[in-house]
């Protein structure tokens, strides 16, 4: 069942994340990477495609992504309680699981040099999704 897509859920809101450190046993170098494990909102754009809309926008400090997609391929892993529920408002959204693969693994907030640099970075990637 697809949704409208103006009628769909804040992504912030509903996306389901965990991140892992993992280790790239086919590079060369050998190096630590970091997978994103979500689940996302049936009718949304992956959020692989949304890396590569800010690459081809070339937005600056932008991860690299070395592979990701649906788990599971064509017959991608999809969530089942919403089938338990009887239409209407209180039922949840159908949920695609989604796996990236970065070569950056991130920081966090307290290793920014200051805020000006935590919102320049910031205001990179909200420049690029507006494009």
């Amino acid at each position: 069942m697809l949704r409208d897509i103006a009628q769909l859920p804040d992504p912030l809101a509903v996306a389901v994340r965990r991140g892992y450190i993992g280790f790239d046993f086919e590079s060369a170098e050998a190096q630590l990477v970091f997978i994103k494990d979500l689940w996302y909102p049936e009718g949304m754009r992956p959020e692989l495609a949304n890396y590569a809309l800010l690459r081809q926008h070339e937005v600056p400090n932008v991860p690299i992504v070395f592979a990701g997609g649906s788990v599971g391929g064509d017959g991608a892993q999809a969530t089942l309680n919403q089938d338990s529920f009887s239409d209407g408002s209180s039922r949840p959204w159908k949920r695609i699981h989604h796996r990236i693969v970065m070569k950056q693994i991130g920081r966090r907030l307290k290793y920014f040099k200051d805020q000006k640099e935590l919102l320049r970075c910031t205001y990179h990637a909200f420049r690029g999704t507006s494009s």
